[in-house]
């Protein structure tokens, strides 16, 4: 694997490529946009990790000259929390990914070799957007700074064509870990979790669920300011509406978000006739809590972006 580097920071450029090094990864560096488009063509990196703020060519203008020259181009912007209105922009330009500087090096590494970053853009561009916007909100009901990471995205689709079917029994995903044919395709709770589930309709007919293990219900009660009353039920709505509000703005569908409730296996398991299923596993964490969670988005993703 070969990383293209660009950021107008000498210590910055030195992280990257001493971690990255370590790892086994080439490394090139560029210290401007133009340097970056010169080293890009003649080095044919399979990633760029860009800075948003640059002198001589800022990374906005860098992506739409790098994507220009190859329209597959994997980039991943490297931020501070203030410029993120940038980084939404860029990932709705085709950045495939975004990390927030200052960054952790097992953040950066994961970032590079987990394979779910370079696949579909829309769903990247999705959660990517949804989880920045749900942290600021619990950082409201933490009243603590609060970091999410993606650790995994799946995505698990219907189809009826065996032409279609991929060589992992019948599943396009963004991440290959599941290997038989479910059929009809069900929502699967995890093991000793609770859920919760928002319904939407309208143009599209889906649900929203998240999962979050028992052990961690507690941590979650404990944590939440008293004006919310520790009710777990709107602090998974506030996930949801993100989610939610971001996937209105990215497919220009239609629809109304039904209010929370509890999830029940026995109701809750069917989806709709043609959905997919994409699951995202993320951790909220700050400085006293490291909480997983497991989300679902039960919809048809082709009616949702088009051709998926």
């Amino acid at each position: 694997m070969k990383v293209l580097a660009v950021d107008d920071s000498p210590n910055i450029l030195d992280l990257i490529k001493d971690t990255l090094s370590l790892e086994g990864i080439e490394v090139e560096t560029a210290d401007n946009g133009a340097e970056a488009l010169s080293k890009y063509v003649k080095f044919k990196p399979d990633i760029v990790t860009l800075d948003v703020t640059m002198p001589i060519m800022n990374g906005s203008e860098t992506l739409s000259r790098l994507i220009q020259i190859d329209k597959n181009a994997k980039i991943i912007m490297l931020t501070a929390a203030e410029h993120w209105s940038l980084i939404e922009s860029c990932l709705a330009r085709g950045a495939v990914g975004y990390l927030q500087k200052p960054f952790y090096i097992e953040e950066l590494v994961n970032t590079i070799k987990d394979p779910w970053h370079y696949e579909d853009k829309n769903v990247i561009t999705l959660f990517s957007i949804s989880c920045n916007r749900i942290s600021t909100s619990l950082e409201k009901i933490f009243k603590d700074k609060v970091s999410i990471t993606i650790n995994n995205i799946e995505v698990a689709k219907q189809e009826t064509s065996p032409s279609q079917f991929s060589p992992h029994g019948g599943y396009s995903q963004i991440r290959l870990v599941i290997d038989k044919l479910v059929s009809p395709l069900q929502i699967e709770a995890p093991q000793l979790s609770m859920g919760s589930v928002n319904e939407f309709s309208g143009q599209l007919n889906g649900k929203l669920l998240t999962f979050v293990k028992f052990e961690h219900i507690e941590m979650i009660k404990n944590s939440m300011e008293p004006y919310y009353g520790k009710n777990l039920l709107e602090f998974f709505y506030i996930l949801h509406s993100k989610i939610f509000s971001t996937l209105v703005e990215r497919s220009h569908l239609r629809l109304q978000l039904e209010p929370p409730r509890l999830y029940d296996e026995t109701s809750d398991k069917n989806v709709e006739a043609n959905a997919d299923i994409t699951k995202v596993h993320y951790e909220i964490k700050n400085d006293s809590l490291q909480i997983p969670f497991e989300t679902q988005l039960c919809a048809n993703l082709r009616q949702m972006f088009g051709s998926f």
